[in-house]
């Protein structure tokens, strides 16, 4: 049978512009509508949100859970890409990163584009992460710890460094089967960058699996 998998997307108001390009994409797929939106209440922190959405995520009833941010864009066929993804059943296996930019300074894996590669530590830009979903609480323990201990809001590096601390490996497909579209609409960090395509080429929209 395969495997089930939960897909949560963070948002906040006023991201319509790429929300919705979002949406168009994961309908397109072999998502379909089967997905979770989960706006941002204007009482919570960025950072309580962001673990608001791994709790959701730690509760859900699949087997493997997608964190996605609004403005992602995904693979045609990015539920068969992920669950039959051979990385997520090696005994170290701590968090899939569906959209991996290769063009960071931060990883010689980014320009070696090896067979399912590895990191260690600090993966920049978690616009697309999957985990078994019986992880999630060691995975939003690692978090908290990061944010009690450093502050700020770099989910991307909370989520990595947690998987590292656990001994566990960050993994990264290749090729990429989500991309992060920076649109020019502010973010919930009060980013405003230029629109382009974070992955630089190496998303494939219509990859799939043998």
């Amino acid at each position: 049978m395969p495997l089930s998998l939960g897909v949560f997307v963070q948002s906040h108001a006023g991201r319509d512009p790429v929300l919705k390009e979002l949406r168009a994409s994961l309908e397109a797929s072999d998502i379909g509508t089967d997905y979770l939106v989960m706006m941002h209440p204007p009482a919570r922190t960025v950072v309580e949100h962001f673990l608001d959405v791994l709790r959701a995520m730690r509760d859900a009833d699949t087997e493997l859970v997608l964190r996605l941010e609004d403005d992602a864009v995904v693979n045609r066929h990015v539920r068969h890409n992920l669950t039959t993804w051979p990385a997520i059943h090696r005994p170290d296996f701590g968090a899939g990163w569906a959209m991996s930019p290769p063009l960071s300074v931060l990883d010689w894996i980014y320009r070696k584009r090896v067979r399912n590669p590895s990191r260690r530590r600090l993966i920049p830009i978690c616009a697309a992460v999957m985990f078994w979903r019986r992880d999630m609480d060691w995975i939003l323990a690692g978090c908290e710890r990061w944010f009690a201990i450093h502050g700020g809001n770099a989910m991307d590096f909370a989520i990595s460094a947690a998987v590292h601390d656990k001994g566990k490996g960050n993994y990264l497909h290749d090729p990429c089967v989500a991309d992060h579209r920076i649109s020019g609409v502010v973010s919930t960090l009060a980013h405003n960058h230029k629109s382009c395509s974070t992955a630089a080429g190496a998303y494939k929209p219509d990859w799939k699996r043998a």
